[in-house]
């Protein structure tokens, strides 16, 4: 009898160890998982940063081929399918409308960056999407935006910056929302 009765609260100390050890892994996950996340959203401003330097360095100093320089332009789409994707285009100097189809032949799509998984833009300057574009040489820049199919200079006399805000899964939470700020005249991005 003894020996059914200690082999019975051995049992009953299994179940309560396991429940603790359930208890503590659960509560040091939801810590972790938060951590992650937040550390992609840093990554991705970085990375959307850098886009918008890279791409004006590239109309100033880049030759993509021997005998003339190109305009470029990086576009944010906030479509469902292409909310974590930005898009380099390159145009040839020459180019006076501002287009984002590459279905034109002196349009060409230079690289796609995609951003972090779960990462998404949710809106450029309270908009669906947007075109930073930068002239080649004269290193003026110019915003534009799309509304029904029709492009939209944004940009008026008082304005200067440009708004993007990022978040993870479209949060709710402040923790993990980001907002970008891209003065347009002094080309510094603040985060």
């Amino acid at each position: 009898m003894n020996k059914w009765k200690q082999d019975w609260f051995t049992v009953v100390e299994l179940i309560i160890a396991i429940t603790i050890f359930f208890m503590l892994s659960m509560a040091s996950f939801v810590p972790y998982n938060y951590y992650v996340n937040k550390a992609k959203l840093k990554t991705t401003v970085k990375e959307i940063s850098q886009s918008i330097y890279e791409a004006r360095n590239m109309a100033i100093n880049w030759v993509i081929s021997s005998t003339w320089n190109v305009s470029i332009g990086i576009y944010f789409d906030n479509s469902e399918e292409e909310n974590n994707k930005i898009h380099f285009l390159s145009y040839p100097y020459s180019f006076t409308g501002v287009d984002i189809s590459t279905s034109w032949s002196e349009i060409e799509s230079i690289k796609t960056l995609v951003l972090q998984p779960g990462m998404q833009i949710d809106s450029i300057h309270w908009n669906e999407n947007g075109l930073f574009f930068f002239q080649a040489i004269s290193w003026s820049s110019e915003y534009f935006y799309w509304e029904s199919g029709i492009r939209k200079d944004i940009l008026t006399a008082w304005e200067d910056t440009i708004d993007i805000s990022i978040s993870y899964k479209w949060s709710t939470t402040r923790n993990l929302q980001k907002n970008i700020t891209y003065y347009i005249k002094t080309n510094i991005i603040d985060y």
